[in-house]
């Protein structure tokens, strides 16, 4: 794989360096950072939160030398790319058993089997300090998005990384070698992120198959999920798919079938934000090129009646294939 960070030292001599002279040489070469560490004085061995405050164990932060956010995301990368054989064997190891316990079974008995086994990994590899939490409608405290939840993990995962600084120094000298199958036995952090990742994979084909939840935190989001997070929620989901399909239809006269389409869904009231807004997002997402504002200059002309008329029924028909 590509990487932007390894081998990026090719100081021979580097790796044999004092540590104080290495980190003056990471943080100068923006690879490292000064990070505010909480540090504590005392022995914690049976000790409880409660226990360090009353002892007073606590001491002030204090400035450590750590691996940039960027150079840990890299490693991340890195390690997925080393080990993607291993990991992927952990979910074909999965699938393996699975397929054998599903097959022939009902769909409906198939997809209670698969949602206690996609609950018992998602428990195993993201325990409740990583879970995402919300409040219900009762105001209960519930687990939110599963996906959301994994990309916390993962995300903790990468600065995980923060504690292995040999690891890190191998990285950036290029030190291929030492990313071999005995580090992948041997250190429990590379471990860990080889077990998460191969069993996410299981997790998000599971999802794939038998649709739990909506998932875009690992999976590229559509175009329409971009244009949603571009209006900010203010225009729905359901007329941002039918925009969607309208536009990719337009062969030519685009400004000509956009006022109509803009207007026949105004007059709906489908949409909710200014023609401004609208046709400025319409034009970054579709890359529409020369399109001026939004507006009708002659409502009795003919051509502008039957555009307005088409997506007016066009609308109709789609929301109710939609359910709308």
């Amino acid at each position: 794989m590509d990487s932007k960070y390894f081998g990026i030292i090719t100081d021979a001599d580097f790796i044999n360096k004092e540590a104080i002279d290495q980190d003056s040489y990471l943080v100068e070469k923006n690879l490292f950072r000064m990070k505010k560490v909480l540090k504590l004085s005392a022995k914690l061995d049976g000790l409880n939160i409660g226990q360090i405050a009353a002892r007073g164990c606590m001491q002030n932060m204090v400035d450590e030398c750590k691996p940039a956010e960027e150079l840990l995301k890299d490693i991340y990368l890195f390690l997925t790319a080393v080990y993607k054989s291993v990991i992927n064997g952990v979910s074909y190891s999965f699938f393996s058993d699975f397929d054998k316990l599903t097959y022939g079974r009902q769909k409906e008995d198939a997809c209670q089997y698969a949602a206690d086994r996609f609950r018992n990994i998602f428990e195993s590899i993201c325990p409740m300090q990583y879970q995402i939490l919300k409040k219900d409608l009762n105001g209960v405290v519930r687990l939110g998005s599963v996906f959301k939840s994994l990309k916390n993990r993962q995300d903790m995962a990468v600065f995980d990384l923060e504690k292995e600084r040999n690891l890190v120094i191998q990285f950036l000298t290029g030190n291929r070698s030492y990313f071999n199958r005995e580090l992948f036995e041997t250190n429990n952090t590379v471990v860990d992120i080889v077990n998460f990742e191969g069993h996410l994979i299981t997790l998000l084909t599971l999802n794939n198959e038998y649709k739990f939840e909506k998932e875009n935190c690992f999976s590229p989001k559509s175009g329409v999920d971009l244009l949603y997070e571009a209006f900010e929620g203010k225009m729905e989901i359901d007329v941002l798919r039918f925009i969607d399909v309208c536009i990719n239809e337009i062969r030519d006269k685009h400004y000509s079938y956009l006022v109509a389409l803009f207007f026949s869904l105004k007059n709906l009231h489908k949409i909710h934000v200014i023609e401004k807004v609208f046709r400025e997002e319409i034009v970054k997402h579709y890359k529409i090129k020369k399109l001026g504002d939004l507006k009708v200059s002659d409502l009795s002309n003919q051509e502008y009646k039957k555009r307005l008329d088409f997506y007016t029924k066009k609308w109709e028909e789609f929301s109710k294939s939609e359910g709308v």
